[in-house]
């Protein structure tokens, strides 16, 4: 195999890196404050150290295998915020994960980043154990409102988990930037918020809501965290505006906290059906039910119309059996209540109605007909299937539905 193949090839992230780099340019380069890259906020610097977030930053590779070769794209980073029993949740850029046919590397601080210099070539790469002492990494949610992604990867290793901001830094507020420029492992470096949210083209795969500041970042720091001096992520590095030769720095572009939140919203309600995705929520843990957030999580209307509906249903079914006493023999009332409006409307609420739903199921002591519809609404947008259960007759009651969707969130 060609080792010099593996750095040399150009994949679609770091493509997308130089796009991003010359739209930030057509929107102005002027914002920016200059060559920042030696300026060092020492207590910044401290106080991280202090809190060991190092760990909780990660760098990202893609590889890409064929029948005679093997390639690595151009490296990433990301930023850790979540853990459960070994897997680790992290941020980074879509377009660091974006690459068609590729596996995905995840290498921690703890990584021994081993190089050589390949004879007669002025190039160096990483040994062929580096790579294969990563961690494989799964994404688990690409954005479609930012250039922003989830993945999840697994280790024995203890990591760090960074807090995020509750909310966006203001302009002059002081950054950190934590990212892998040009294979300078976890490198740091500082500066300033310069603008507010801004808003750039729609071009699949480029930030529509920025901020800029004016730590220096390079190709490699995508994805990698921007942190504030309370050492808390606020931003996810999506670019930078640099001179067409690349030797000179304008600006950083960072997706702010809150798009960011947006998306891990986007991310831990989304159905499962429309995405293949799992259902990650907060209020279900291997702990249990958090009950209190989950009706504090909860729009009201919603469960009231949700609840207003299909009671409504179960009085028009109950009028029916109650005309006629064959109606339930006949098991007429199946099709009634889920060819029905009010069911039809449920579903047509998509993940709106999901938590309303569970709710309603995790608080009702019954196992009746209303539980029943509601069982059949969640497992129809949730996407989940448990037709396999009881040999092959699916969840017997609403009752055993729960469980099951309860510990289906929980693996998720």
């Amino acid at each position: 195999m060609n080792r010099a193949y593996k750095t040399m090839k150009m994949n679609r992230s770091i493509i997308l890196m130089i796009l991003i780099v010359m739209i930030l340019c057509l929107f102005g380069c002027s914002g920016g404050s200059g060559d920042n890259r030696k300026t060092v906020h020492e207590d910044m610097k401290d106080a991280f150290e202090e809190a060991g977030l190092i760990s909780a930053n990660i760098g990202i590779i893609s590889k890409v295998e064929t029948e005679d070769s093997v390639s690595y794209g151009e490296f990433g980073s990301g930023a850790i915020f979540d853990k459960d029993e070994g897997y680790y949740y992290a941020l980074t850029a879509a377009h660091v994960v974006s690459v068609e046919n590729a596996k995905l590397l995840v290498f921690t601080v703890n990584t021994e980043m081993k190089s050589e210099t390949l004879p007669g070539i002025d190039i160096t790469v990483l040994n062929d154990e580096v790579y294969e002492s990563m961690y494989p990494a799964e994404v688990l949610y690409v954005s479609h409102r930012d250039d922003l992604a989830v993945i999840r990867f697994h280790t024995d290793e203890e990591l760090s988990v960074m807090k995020i901001a509750d909310s966006d830094p203001g302009i002059g507020d002081r950054i950190m930037c934590i990212g892998n420029p040009q294979q300078d492992w976890f490198a740091l470096s500082y500066g300033k918020i310069i603008s507010g949210i801004e808003k750039f083209g729609e071009t699949q795969g480029f930030p529509s809501n920025i901020m800029k500041h004016d730590a220096y970042i390079q190709v490699g720091s995508s994805g990698g965290a921007v942190i504030d001096e309370e050492m808390k992520l606020i931003g996810i590095t999506t670019g930078a505006s640099l001179s067409p030769d690349g030797t000179k720095f304008y600006f950083g572009a960072m997706i702010p906290v809150s798009e960011i939140e947006i998306c891990l919203k986007e991310w831990r309600g989304r159905p499962a059906a429309e995405t293949d995705l799992p259902i990650f929520w907060d209020e279900i843990t291997k702990d249990g039910v958090d009950e209190d957030k989950l009706i504090e999580n909860i729009d009201t209307d919603t469960l009231e119309s949700i609840a207003e509906k299909l009671q409504g249903l179960c009085s028009k079914i109950d009028q029916k059996g109650e005309e006629d006493e064959e109606y339930w023999l006949r098991g007429e009332w199946y099709d009634d209540a889920l060819k029905s409006e009010e069911y039809a409307y449920v579903v047509s609420l998509k993940e709106k109605a999901m938590k309303p739903l569970f709710l309603i199921l995790y608080k009702s002591e019954n196992a009746g007909m209303y539980e029943w519809i509601c069982a059949k609404a969640l497992e129809e947008i949730s996407g989940y299937d448990f037709s396999a259960e009881n040999n092959g007759n699916g969840w017997k009651d609403s009752k055993e539905f729960l469980e099951l969707f309860i510990q289906k969130v929980r693996k998720s």
